[in-house]
């Protein structure tokens, strides 16, 4: 019986810990191939279309800051607090039943 009253609040903390760690992966993801993308654009392009952007020819490290998109890092954050508070209630639940 203890098994089954855990096994929904195992389940969530489980999915709650994998998309928090894919949120945080598809951010870093997409922040590093979309400066790098950027990067390559910019160094394609001829000098007098260059000087005009407000980075100019900076290099990577410039055009992957400014793509940094946090939307994506906060849902990760969110999700992954959210398992931690799932754990530790799972905890303080088992503690307060042996107690009872």
């Amino acid at each position: 019986m203890e098994r089954e009253e855990r096994l929904p609040t195992m389940v969530l903390r489980w999915a709650a810990t994998g998309a928090g760690i894919l949120a945080f992966a598809s951010a870093v993801a997409v922040t590093v191939l979309e400066g790098y993308a950027t990067y390559l654009t910019m160094h394609s392009l001829p000098e007098d279309l260059t000087a005009a952007s407000s980075t100019g020819l900076g290099s990577i490290g410039i055009y992957i800051i400014d793509n940094i998109d946090l939307l994506f890092f906060v849902v990760g954050l969110n999700l992954l607090l959210l398992a931690a508070v799932l754990s530790r209630g799972t905890r303080y639940y088992q503690d307060v039943k042996e107690l009872v």
